[in-house]
């Protein structure tokens, strides 16, 4: 087996008895402005998922996309857009969706694999971490 090494480490988030993977996420506004967002890191989320309230840091669309949630046998619909993030020094145009969450306000969204899948990283529940490598 490969040997995998990684150059960050970045601690869960200890809330509410447990622990998070909350990963903070610059939204790059098409006017140059800059709005840091914490977001969990979901490995079950394809696109950024983000609360409707932070629609301003995104370009105006009418198109929806449906998003397959857990617990529901039909999806729900969501505003979809594009974004620009910066995440670990890179700066990644992507799929943003606004939909309701109904999660926690310790974070804004979801930071899904469309994002980490330009990295390569590394899970550990039991020890709250999740290792992270730039350079995959």
């Amino acid at each position: 087996m490969p040997l995998k090494s990684f150059e960050r480490i970045i601690l869960f988030t200890h809330a509410f008895g447990r622990s998070y993977p909350i990963v903070e996420v610059t939204f790059i506004k098409p006017n140059g402005q800059r709005r840091v967002l914490p977001l969990l890191f979901d490995t079950g989320a394809s696109s950024i998922i983000i609360r409707p309230k932070y629609h301003y840091l995104f370009p105006r669309s009418t198109a929806t996309e449906e998003v397959g949630t857990v617990g529901r046998s039909k999806g729900v619909n969501a505003k979809a857009t594009t974004g620009k993030v910066e995440f670990l020094g890179k700066t990644i145009d992507c799929n943003v969706l606004l939909m309701p969450i109904k999660m926690p306000p310790l974070w804004a969204g979801l930071l899904g694999r469309e994002v980490m899948e330009l990295f390569g990283f590394g899970y550990w529940q039991s020890s709250g971490e999740l290792f992270v490598t730039v350079t995959p």
